[in-house]
């Protein structure tokens, strides 16, 4: 089974635009077809309610809600966020 990492910008739920919907719609027939995904998404939200219902409708493998009014923008270019990736993996 082949894993993937998958960023994105903003949660696909709930799915109010065509956006949304796009990403839902991808993230569910790849997870379908068998890819293994742990989806990273920059949201503010509640993050644990988030983080199940992406998984459980979505059928991901995990998934990581990072705030992004907490995230400074040099961390993205270190290895803390290597780290959280590679987390994800184990």
């Amino acid at each position: 089974m082949k894993e993937v990492i998958w960023l994105i910008p903003k949660s696909p739920v709930p799915a109010i635009d065509g956006s949304r919907i796009a990403t839902a719609t991808l993230l569910r027939e790849s997870a379908r077809q068998g890819l293994q995904i742990h989806l990273v998404v920059f949201d503010s939200g509640d993050h644990a309610t988030l983080s199940e219902t992406l998984r459980s409708k979505l059928g991901l493998a995990s998934v990581l809600c990072i705030n992004p009014s907490t995230v400074m923008p040099r961390l993205i270019h270190n290895e803390r966020l290597q780290s959280v990736l590679l987390s994800l993996l184990h």
